[in-house]
């Protein structure tokens, strides 16, 4: 879960101190002395945070063990337990980090903070050798409420990779989705993609490919993120079709672009899946943008030749084929832009690829566009016209594939 190294910053990819936390507390805090008390949780939370920030962990512990013992609510609790996780950590108290793991993931009302939770839990009893302890634990906790959902995430997750349980990883999940469809919880766009993991996880692929293209359905900025997701469920069930369908409805949506590195794997899985269905063509500018949002030698090269392999497939299929990036003869998108409806890309929220589907707009003009729409959307297909490269006899030639909407 942490490393010796590098526990602090670790610490803070986890969400569980904030680097303005630190410096407040380094700045206010008062110095802490051999066996001072305080008046409140929070000065002595502070003083516990300013010595981890110097990564002094045994000095952090009595000021923090304080703040626990006197906070009146779980608020608070949640405040300062992630703090103590990194002075047991330290101190290889290994039932302590568990315990104070166990309270976040319990208490805690953020799902992404959940879900983080219950990977570190898991994956720290995996390298503890406590895995069958966590399971004794959340096995009696079931005994005593059927409908506990923390204990329902990990023991499935745990059936599903760690201790091999299909059956009994899949009735966890058929009670969690009961149990989470009677609260509405699955309509949370978070919680619905949990849901769909642990569907995959439990081997219920098609349960976990239609709750992820629900997910899509209402969560529009990680519609390409979830569509994908269905789209590889999907191919683990057996039904290319469908895989296919869901990865063109990926590609039909705004492109993954929390981070580069994101944008690599969302390119790079919808290469495969394209590559798996029959679309060697498609999956070819796919490859190309996952080398293009990566730096990573081995990413690198193992795309390289994913992509080699869809470029000589399209060869030799007929269904285009591909020089260098940017220059595919079928592209993500395409389909929509020369078989479907007239005006069926957006200019405000067509993704790269769908826009370099339509003949006549190159990879420099597809970025012109998405520059020109972040700045200013457009409100006309003709204002494509203030764009370099673009005159009349190209405007009049792209106009027909194109409408204008509503800015993303």
């Amino acid at each position: 879960m942490f490393g010796n190294d590098k526990a602090g910053a670790r610490l803070g990819r986890m969400g569980l101190i904030g680097a303005g936390i630190v410096a407040l507390a380094v700045a206010s805090a008062p110095r802490p002395g051999l066996g001072q008390k305080y008046d409140t949780p929070e000065e002595a939370y502070r003083v516990g945070v300013a010595s981890l920030s110097l990564r002094q962990y045994e000095k952090a512990r009595p000021p923090l063990e304080q703040a626990i013992s006197m906070a009146q609510d779980d608020p608070t609790r949640l405040r300062i337990y992630p703090a103590l996780i990194l002075v047991y950590f330290h101190a290889g108290e290994t039932d302590k980090v568990i315990k104070a793991l166990d309270f976040i993931l319990t208490k805690s009302h953020s799902e992404p903070e959940r879900v983080n939770m219950r990977r570190n839990l898991i994956g720290y009893a995996q390298q503890q050798g406590k895995t069958d302890e966590i399971i004794t634990l959340y096995e009696n906790r079931l005994k005593t409420d059927p409908n506990d959902v923390p204990a329902l995430y990990v023991l499935s997750d745990i059936y599903s990779q760690l201790r091999p349980n299909p059956k009994r990883s899949g009735e966890l999940v058929d009670r969690l989705a009961s149990i989470l469809k009677k609260s509405g919880g699955d309509l949370a766009p978070y919680a619905g993609a949990s849901l769909a993991e642990q569907y995959v996880k439990a081997g219920k692929f098609k349960e976990g490919a239609a709750m992820f293209e629900k997910v899509a359905e209402g969560d529009p900025s990680l519609a390409a993120w979830n569509y994908k997701e269905a789209a590889q469920a999907w191919l683990k069930a057996g039904d290319k079709a469908k895989a296919k369908a869901a990865a063109k409805l990926s590609d039909s949506v705004p492109p993954e672009s929390r981070n580069d590195l994101l944008a690599h794997f969302w390119n790079r899985h919808m290469g495969d899946i394209y590559l798996q269905t029959g679309e060697p063509a498609l999956a070819v500018p796919h490859y190309e943008q996952a080398i293009a949002k990566t730096t990573i030698d081995g990413y690198v090269k193992d795309t390289k030749k994913s992509l080699a392999q869809a470029q000589n497939l399209a060869a030799r299929s007929g269904s285009g084929t591909t020089t260098g990036r940017g220059t595919a003869a079928a592209k993500p998108g395409a389909a929509a832009a020369t078989n479907g409806k007239p005006g069926s890309v957006d200019l405000n929220r067509a993704s790269l690829a769908q826009l370099q589907a339509v003949n006549g707009i190159s990879e420099d003009l597809a970025i012109q566009i998405i520059d020109h729409r972040k700045a200013k959307p457009f409100s006309s297909v003709s204002e494509l016209i203030e764009l370099e490269g673009i005159d009349k006899a190209l405007l009049a030639k792209i106009r027909p594939a194109l409408t204008v909407g509503p800015a993303k």
